[in-house]
């Protein structure tokens, strides 16, 4: 995905480096039913390899 340091608006996924834009990866998250969920943000990645587990009863929506 093209993202940028400020607001903006980019149409497309391709050549975002030669279009003034940085590319970043995403990681998606199935939330299944869930009508809330928390997801924490750290600067180091979690220990024990398994990716974070939406937290019941909390809300980042």
């Amino acid at each position: 995905m093209c993202v940028a340091e400020k607001e903006f608006k980019i149409a497309g996924v391709n050549d975002c480096v030669a279009r003034g834009f940085q590319r970043a990866g995403f990681q998606e998250y199935d939330t299944g039913e869930q009508a809330s969920w928390m997801v924490q943000l750290t600067d180091e990645p979690a220990t024990g390899g398994a990716p974070a587990t939406p937290a019941p009863g909390t809300n980042s929506q």
